[in-house]
């Protein structure tokens, strides 16, 4: 991707663009918040994130910190989920903390979405306005809420972060590139996207090469490859990336409806469902054209739609035993969700022959996808009050079984033996 320097802070449009940005940022919270209001009314563990990710710090303390989940590391949960427990909080309260630490991380999301994601059009203040899109293109995807607001699943959004710091526009201040290293680390460590996205960082970075301003930085293009091979040789170690057990079937026609599921439920919504395969083909192969002709004269756009499609070839490859299990409204942003936003995100960056009328549609678009939430997906809410810990049998060194969501899974908590030195 072309890289661009970003603009002088000094702008006569630099209210206007922090209105919108602060606007932008209302409006994702309040998604949020619809989508999972108990993980703002009444937050508790989620999945790994209390079974795995608090429940190891709890019993192993920093150690946990180099643990793997699914094959891959988890660095900020288990960070969070570590600082939590050395602050002194209690284990009733680290839910909370884990929302402030996801709200926090959506925020960077945001900000580097709205200020950093390079866009087609020169004038600023419709450059301004397809980032503010852009931002919330970022909750709008009408996926099923399953993953929404939980540690567990933060390295989503977090995902992001790579192609944004790597891609997206170069700071000038030291200390800002100071922070997109500490970010892009953080997103490298967290999940195994920059195993997914190095391919794209190599191109990037090989066709920018002889430029005057390299289009990718040797330090982020070091940080990715580096984490890449960390997190590979995890999942070779684990033993296998497959979500599914089965034979794999190249002709199986549910490799093409993932494809045609990726590519239309955005549009047709539930009504996916129903369109018979000879149509989900031609579809498909519809689908396929139209993003190649929009995007093939706009290097960033081309860049975007690499990363969105190893994604998707990564999922398949991740269910090749079943292709067809997949659904954006079962399994939701787990498979669905990455490609849907950087796909987005490269229909921004294509210099269309009418600014203002693309820009309308991607505001229609963002308006059906918010129609599409609230009609056919709704909120999701956990058949539970918050379960009580049993703090006396942890303090007197018994271990305890507390349930978690969903509905099903528990964490266990073992009492740690002070060494004689915590004496």
């Amino acid at each position: 991707m072309e890289r661009t320097t970003a603009r002088p802070e000094p702008s006569a449009s630099n209210a206007r663009e922090w209105a919108l940005f602060a606007l932008a940022v209302l409006e994702c919270v309040a998604v949020l918040v619809f989508r999972k209001p108990d993980a703002f009314t009444a937050p508790w563990f989620y999945g790994e994130d209390g079974r795995d990710f608090f429940a190891q710090a709890y019993n192993d303390g920093w150690a946990s910190l180099g643990y793997r989940a699914n094959g891959y590391f988890h660095f900020y949960p288990r960070l969070i989920a570590n600082l939590g427990l050395s602050a002194g909080v209690p284990i009733t309260g680290i839910p909370r903390v884990y929302l402030v630490a996801e709200l926090l991380m959506y925020a960077v999301v945001w900000a580097y979405t709205f200020f950093r994601l390079p866009t087609a059009s020169a004038r600023p203040a419709r450059d301004a306005w397809w980032r503010c899109i852009a931002v919330l293109a970022t909750v709008l995807p009408p996926l099923g809420n399953e993953v929404w607001m939980n540690m567990t699943n933060v390295q989503w959004p977090m995902a992001l972060l790579i192609p944004l710091v790597v891609l997206g526009r170069r700071p000038k201040s030291p200390v800002w590139r100071s922070v997109d290293v500490l970010f892009l680390g953080l997103a490298c460590s967290t999940g195994p996207y920059a195993l997914v996205f190095a391919p794209v960082v190599f191109v990037a970075w090989w066709q920018g090469r002889k430029a005057d301003m390299p289009s990718v930085s040797r330090v982020h293009s070091g940080i990715v490859a580096l984490a890449a091979g960390v997190q590979l040789l995890a999942l070779i170690s684990y033993g296998s990336v497959q979500r599914t057990q089965g034979e794999f079937d190249p002709l199986h026609r549910g490799f093409l409806q993932e494809v045609f599921y990726q590519l239309w439920y955005p549009v047709l919504s539930v009504g996916v469902r129903s369109v018979p395969f000879w149509l989900r083909a031609l579809l498909t192969i519809l689908g396929i054209a139209l993003l190649y002709i929009a995007c093939r004269k706009a290097r960033e756009a081309r860049m975007l739609l690499l990363c969105a499609a190893l994604l998707v070839i990564t999922t398949l490859i991740s269910y090749r035993g079943a292709p067809d299990f997949l659904s954006p409204f079962d399994s939701a942003i787990r498979n669905f969700y990455l490609p849907t936003v950087l796909l987005a995100w490269a229909l921004a960056r294509v210099p269309w022959p009418n600014p203002r009328w693309a820009a309308i549609t991607a505001a229609v678009v963002l308006c059906w996808w918010a129609v599409q939430t609230v009609v056919f997906i709704g909120p999701e809410r956990f058949p539970r009050p918050v379960p009580v810990v049993d703090q006396v049998a942890l303090d007197q060194g018994r271990a305890v079984e507390v349930p978690i969501d969903p509905p099903g899974w528990t964490m266990r908590l073992v009492p740690r033996i002070p060494s004689k030195e915590e004496h």
